[in-house]
């Protein structure tokens, strides 16, 4: 019986959705429209990252929060599927999915280069990148990508992070079990600069001003979720759905709500220095 309500509350919830669309395209809309909703569907078993990686996934007042828990429950409605958070330590998300034991993957994954086997990626909603970030005092010392790859000072990262595959000059590279471990070393001046993807690194930023942001990418990265390749209707309804919220503002006030000292590259890939 529970059950039966919870669906039909979520069915109405849909209806007064797609009647708003309506009288809105009713009264002029001539732009591009929201996807159709198709028919309700099972629940949409969200993966996410058990462990806290602000503002990607974190958990507050014993809640999780962030970046994909907002997105998760802003998709799920265009799926006409109601959301279930899935928390798995990230090195089982992807076993997670292949298995069927989640549907979809929303926990800042990098979409790969080349194509995934059993995978599907849809398209970015974030494009980031490797920067580095400093002590404030230390900023002016680096001017250029080569600066920092050339730099011979002691550097941090977290492991297996992609900035432990990239080539630096300095012997003195440690990996931390996590970034918020390399982060807490440069304010020890354990290390001199932490390398991470830019949107984790301006969240730190923005939590510590002692700490700075050199914000030219090192390596560029997009950032995307992941289905079962069979699953090609939600696929296809969730780039519509990144389309439309591109269009309606959607995509970027939720960004900017976790991103608010977003550096480097704004929500479309472009250079803010272009």
């Amino acid at each position: 019986m529970l059950t039966r309500r919870r669906t039909s509350m979520w069915d109405a919830r849909n209806a007064r959705r797609a009647v708003l669309f309506g009288l809105l395209c009713a009264l002029g809309c001539s732009g591009p429209k929201p996807p159709e909703i198709p028919p309700p569907g099972p629940p949409l078993r969200v993966g996410v990252s058990s462990v806290d990686s602000a503002p990607i996934v974190l958990r507050q007042d014993g809640q999780l929060t962030g970046i994909e828990i907002d997105f998760a429950k802003q998709l799920a409605p265009f799926l006409n599927r109601e959301p279930v958070i899935v928390p798995l330590a990230r090195e089982d998300l992807m076993s997670a999915l292949v298995e069927g034991r989640i549907d979809v993957i929303m926990s800042g994954i990098i979409i790969p280069r080349t194509p995934q086997y059993r995978v599907t990626f849809s398209h970015p909603y974030l494009y980031t990148g490797l920067a580095t970030l400093v002590r404030k005092d230390d900023v002016g010392l680096y001017g250029s990508p080569a600066s920092i790859l050339n730099s011979t000072k002691p550097v941090g990262v977290a492991a297996g992070s992609e900035a432990t595959r990239i080539r630096l000059s300095t012997p003195h590279v440690t990996q931390y079990p996590d970034l918020a471990g390399a982060v807490q070393a440069l304010r020890r001046g354990q290390v001199d600069l932490v390398i991470d993807e830019a949107h984790l690194l301006g969240w730190y930023a923005r939590q510590d001003p002692s700490l700075a942001g050199v914000w030219m990418l090192l390596k560029y990265n997009q950032l995307g979720w992941v289905f079962r390749s069979e699953d090609s209707a939600a696929i296809a309804q969730t780039n519509a759905t990144l389309e439309w919220w591109r269009q309606d503002g959607t995509l970027n006030r939720t960004l900017r709500k976790w991103l608010p000292y977003w550096p480097g590259l704004d929500f479309t890939g472009k250079s803010q220095s272009q």
